[in-house]
């Protein structure tokens, strides 16, 4: 049974990768992606009938109920607004596609380890990544300048290269890579996981998508404060050992970049995303998007407050459209809590800060009464997404969603289900 479930969710993490990001229409990889969920749903509950709720776990699933009662009623102003079935399908889908997986969270540990999640995660991370740097490979060719970089950019080519995949790479790694080194195994380890943790760097820098280096490096940030934390609640680590790990880490990662700088083509790639943060009038080689406040996220605030009162405390409905500045209709919004705030009004925005905070909450307290760093992993990963979703639209897409419902089963199961 184990092994099943273990293939199961792999062949889940790897459709969601191969699905396209934003389909036209109802694909095959949506079908599947609709009856794997269920599927893994019924066979938990088969398998297990006894899971009782503990206190610690009520914050999460009360934020999970308050978050789908939002999208439920998100679908119900849309058809009270005669908005077509197939929009809001498309809409709401997504957002609503992985909520079975949440039945995970009854499984004990013979056959559901957290280590296990975090291996496919990063499997399907390894495989974002290494797709990332052969697309960029692949037409470097001809790339001479910054320009060309600029032009080339492998996100106008595949939008596969904005799943957030790479960041469980860059994240879940530093687990491993963070631990004591006693032993020759442990420095083998050590190394490999260095080697992966860089792979997701030079992944997210292909792509010169600002979003997705940033939410890497929130996502480290967020992990060494967490996992000094961690130790220091269990007084394992003293001042001066985190000033000087802290110190260790800066240094070899500087070296490690100037090493990788030395490269012509990746030299290129750095001068082209740091074009990318200039200002649109320093210089031709400059951020080729102009922006999203202007052109779609003060439209998308406009058409809310001008929507009504109901709607500033429900939003307009899923499926519903706005006018960007260019005068395009748009569905979608790159930024979650816009979206949220649009689409579910006040409602629905408190609904999703709640559930991301109680769901990284209760990492945060398994990894510190269990003391297992991998929560402290999947605490980091959960607030880079969080962070990656408030400047792309990648909340809307189905490998955003099966990761996030992962994490929350995860915060939702009962401390006695794991090793302590």
């Amino acid at each position: 049974m184990r092994i099943v479930i273990f293939s199961l969710l792999f062949c889940l993490m790897l459709i969601s990768f191969l699905a396209t990001p934003a389909p036209q229409t109802i694909e095959i990889y949506d079908v599947i992606l609709i009856a794997l969920p269920c599927f893994l749903a019924i066979l938990c509950m088969v398998t297990i009938t006894n899971y009782t709720l503990y206190q610690p776990e009520y914050s999460v699933f009360i934020a999970v109920i308050w978050y789908l009662s939002y999208l439920l009623l998100s679908v119900l102003i849309s058809i009270l607004e005669g908005v077509p079935i197939l929009n809001i399908l498309r809409a709401i889908g997504p957002y609503i596609d992985f909520f079975p997986l949440l039945v995970l969270c009854i499984l004990p540990k013979n056959l559901l380890n957290i280590l296990s999640i975090g291996l496919i995660l990063i499997f399907v991370g390894i495989i974002q990544a290494s797709y990332q740097i052969y697309l960029y490979f692949s037409h470097a060719h001809d790339v001479i300048n910054t320009f060309d970089v600029l032009r080339g950019r492998i996100t106008l080519i595949e939008p596969r290269t904005t799943l957030p995949f790479v960041l469980c790479l860059a994240i879940l790694p530093m687990v491993f890579f963070a631990r004591k080194v006693i032993t020759f195994k442990d420095v083998v380890i050590q190394l490999f996981t260095g080697f992966l943790i860089l792979l997701s760097l030079f992944a997210g820098i292909v792509t010169l998508t600002r979003s997705i280096v940033l939410a890497i490096l929130f996502g480290w940030l967020v992990f060494f404060m967490l996992y000094f934390y961690q130790r220091y609640q269990k007084n394992a680590l003293r001042l001066f050992d985190i000033v000087l790990r802290s110190f260790i880490y800066l240094f070899l990662f500087s070296i490690c970049i100037m090493m990788i700088s030395a490269i012509p083509k990746i030299q290129l790639l750095e001068q082209g995303l740091l074009a990318r943060f200039y200002s649109a009038s320093s210089s031709a080689a400059t951020d080729y998007s102009n922006g999203r406040i202007y052109d779609e996220w003060l439209p998308a605030m406009k058409t809310w407050l001008n929507s009504g009162v109901l709607s500033l405390f429900f939003g307009i409905g899923a499926g519903n459209k706005f006018l960007v500045a260019n005068g395009e209709e748009r569905t979608y919004i790159h930024n979650l809590c816009i979206y949220t705030l649009v689409y579910g009004g006040l409602y629905g925005f408190l609904s999703c800060i709640f559930l991301y905070i109680a769901t990284f909450k209760s990492l945060l307290k398994k990894a510190i009464e269990s003391n297992q760093m991998i929560y402290v992993g999947f605490a980091a990963l959960l607030a880079s997404v969080f962070f990656y979703s408030q400047f792309f639209a990648v909340h809307k897409g189905l490998a955003f969603n099966a990761m996030l419902f992962l994490m929350i089963a995860l915060a939702l199961r009962h401390q006695t289900l794991e090793e302590k």
